[in-house]
């Protein structure tokens, strides 16, 4: 099959739309071609050693040539699927997570800190949320 990358306008509730429906569109177009395919190949193999009907089987045979030459259309494939198995872990002691007096500054000089003297620890049951202003630091903490 010929991967292309195609761009798709919109939101992803229209992609998923325009998307769907080329699959059908496909899919009809497939359907025809592989019926035409289907009986122009009846029709060949009917006419045998007929002399009225060779004459039309071959110009049957070359539509049917010039078609593959062309290009058929293909069948939309349908998309893999995945499924995935996570083991269930055990419980891990606490702290999972430890933080103990750290700090951290671009510059280097403790006088520029982000943050400094963090304390903190994080297990399994914990939710956590960091929260601050844009430059504060915290992606940087991550």
């Amino acid at each position: 099959p010929k991967k292309t990358l195609k761009y798709y306008g919109g939101n992803y509730d229209t992609f998923v739309q325009v998307k769907a429906e080329n699959e059908v569109n496909q899919m009809k177009q497939y359907e025809k071609q592989q019926a035409d395919i289907k009986k122009i190949k009846q029709f060949i193999a009917s006419a045998g050693t007929y002399a009225n009907l060779v004459k039309q089987a071959k110009s049957k045979q070359k539509i049917l040539d010039k078609m593959k030459a062309d290009g058929l259309i293909e069948k939309p494939e349908e998309p893999p699927t995945f499924k995935f198995n996570f083991p269930e872990c055990e419980r891990l002691p606490s702290p999972v997570l430890a933080l103990n007096d750290v700090g951290f500054a671009y510059s280097g000089e403790m006088k520029d800190a982000l943050y400094k003297k963090v304390n903190c620890g994080v297990d399994m049951d914990s939710c956590v949320a960091l929260v601050g202003p844009n430059g504060a630091g915290k992606s940087t903490l991550l």
